[in-house]
């Protein structure tokens, strides 16, 4: 690390906009309230759905994981993984004349919308995930570097609350909040790297600068759509 030059924000953004999967829907905010089981149109689910829909999500996490880290190699690996998730066809966007509830046809397959399932959660929970499993690998594996690795898992469950706050804050409209907690992640995410730079080598695995530079880059997209949506808003308030 010494020497090391964190990749620019032109860097890391590099290429067009548009062409990169949006990991984060920021027009998809329905209303999941409910109290019945589609009476009049609307969802309600005892604690076993519940209980299908996180699996459904843990199962979601594991196989990013397993795909990210069989792509890890390439440079353009979050967008390669997002394409083989099927993110780059913003499935969960609502096309013009769609509504948000769901048709007789699909009542069955039919599934609420929430936090879990946007892919910038995912992407989160699953490199962080990681992280904290290398971390209890490796206090057993070099308990002379415990305490050094216990101040690194802090500064893990930080970044992690932060960007987790963060996509909380998007689905209730508050883009410039969310900037806020990204930036405390980011600054998180950075004080990760100062802790990796100080331990000894083959203290740490040797990916983790990887997995958490895709970290800070994913909020620095976030942080780009925020500020966009957030012009957006501003400019037709003032129209």
């Amino acid at each position: 690390m010494d020497g090391a030059v964190f990749p620019s924000y032109s860097e890391i953004m590099e290429g067009p906009h548009e062409c990169r999967p949006k990991f984060y829907d920021m027009n998809h905010f329905p209303d999941n309230s409910s109290d019945s089981d589609f009476d009049g149109g609307e969802l309600a689910w005892n604690e076993h759905d519940w209980r299908n829909y996180l699996n459904k999500n843990d199962s979601d996490i594991a196989r990013f994981s397993k795909l990210y880290f069989e792509n890890i190699g390439r440079a353009d690996r979050l967008d390669t993984v997002a394409h083989l998730m099927r993110w780059d066809k913003n499935d969960w966007l609502l096309s013009e004349g769609e509504t948000s509830e769901p048709s007789i046809e699909s009542k069955e397959n039919y599934e609420p919308y929430t936090l879990h399932c946007q892919p910038v959660f995912i992407v989160t929970r699953a490199l962080y995930q990681k992280l904290h499993a290398w971390t209890i690998e490796y206090m057993g594996a070099r308990p002379a570097e415990a305490v050094a690795l216990h101040v690194l898992s802090r500064t893990f469950d930080e970044g992690h609350y932060n960007a987790c706050m963060a996509y909380a804050a998007l689905d209730i409209g508050e883009y410039i909040l969310a900037i806020c907690h990204l930036k405390q992640a980011m600054s998180h995410i950075n004080n990760s790297l100062g802790v990796l730079h100080e331990l000894p080598p083959n203290s740490f695995a040797p990916n983790a600068h990887t997995l958490l530079f895709d970290l800070r880059e994913l909020c620095l997209r976030v942080i780009a759509d925020c500020r966009e949506e957030n012009l957006r808003r501003l400019n037709g308030e003032n129209d």
